[in-house]
């Protein structure tokens, strides 16, 4: 910051501390907020450095952290010291974030073990037959498990906590029946991603198994499962299924993002029939059901419609 006249009156302006580094001064020109150095070579290094080793320490990733602050290429750039005069109101939100998530991610369980993690996993996942994928599904992939049991790696204290939370569910008998919902989401993942992959005869075998193992045991799935069917196999019946069988069930279950992409899909199928007000009437629905649902990207099953909310 250039000595003039007007820092003369430094200390009638309003400052936030951010660390013993810096403070964040209003600039007394234009109204924006200016970074004013105590010690100008060590600022951005520092909290580059600190940046990084906080997103390692937390398993944070950029976007993670910059959501609704900044784009993530900005915290790309401040991490790989590609600026020099750093944004103060930005520098300011990322601390504040950091801050709070240092707050709800640490473990609040002291039964779980500080010490030989990694070892402690592998011992208690092969003593009760647990393979990767069930005890870090939804949590991290195979390979970073794998990493964390031979010491490979120290894993945030988020993914512990949810590594040891998931151990002690498939340990207690009483929590079977949500290890088998979790079991048949996996292999509707995995449906997914075969037909995304267009392998087609290895999806239609996941699929068949999911009918199977979710009929009279878990609707909302067996209903997923059965939209798929239809949606790859028996297209022309498609509308009178989700008219009558899909939208109904969903719609008592008040689950709106589901229920969007029906409506969608719906509205997609009566434009195809040329039945244009018929067609216009689900789009709507699906994007007012959407305006419930923030957040998220909505994208019918033949991906020519894509809407996404913010």
């Amino acid at each position: 910051m250039r000595q003039n006249s007007q820092t003369n009156r430094l200390e009638e302006l309003p400052f936030f501390h951010l660390d013993t580094h810096f403070v964040i001064l209003p600039h007394h020109l234009n109204g924006n907020y200016i970074l004013m150095h105590f010690q100008e070579d060590i600022v951005l290094k520092n909290f580059s450095k600190e940046l990084i080793e906080f997103r390692k320490m937390y398993d944070i990733s950029q976007k993670e952290l910059c959501d609704g602050i900044c784009h993530h290429s900005y915290v790309s750039s401040i991490e790989n010291n590609k600026i020099k005069e750093g944004d103060s109101e930005i520098i300011r939100l990322l601390l504040e974030r950091m801050k709070h998530l240092k707050a709800t991610v640490n473990i609040q369980n002291d039964t779980i073990p500080n010490t030989n993690m990694g070892t402690f996993f592998l011992k208690e996942r092969l003593k009760h037959g647990i393979i990767q994928e069930t005890l870090c599904y939804g949590i991290c992939n195979t390979s970073y498990l794998s990493k964390i049991e031979n010491n490979k790696l120290t894993p945030s204290s988020k993914i512990i906590k949810l590594l040891y939370q998931r151990l002690k569910e498939i340990k207690n008998d009483t929590k079977n029946e949500e290890l088998e919902i979790l079991e048949l989401e996996k292999l509707y993942d995995t449906m997914l991603s075969l037909f995304d992959k267009k392998r087609m005869n290895e999806a239609k075998k996941v699929l068949h198994k999911g009918l199977q193992s979710t009929q009279n045991k878990v609707q909302r799935l067996y209903y997923l499962f059965l939209y798929q069917q239809y949606f790859h196999f028996d297209y022309k019946n498609l509308k009178t299924f989700l008219e009558t069988e899909a939208i109904p069930f969903f719609q008592k279950q008040g689950n709106n993002k589901q229920l969007s992409i029906f409506y969608i899909d719906l509205a997609t199928i009566y434009y195809q029939e040329n039945q244009f007000k018929k067609a216009c009437l689900y789009y709507q629905k699906g994007i007012s059901g959407i305006g419930i649902v923030k957040n998220m990207h909505v994208v019918t099953s033949d991906k020519k419609v894509q809407v996404k909310f913010p």
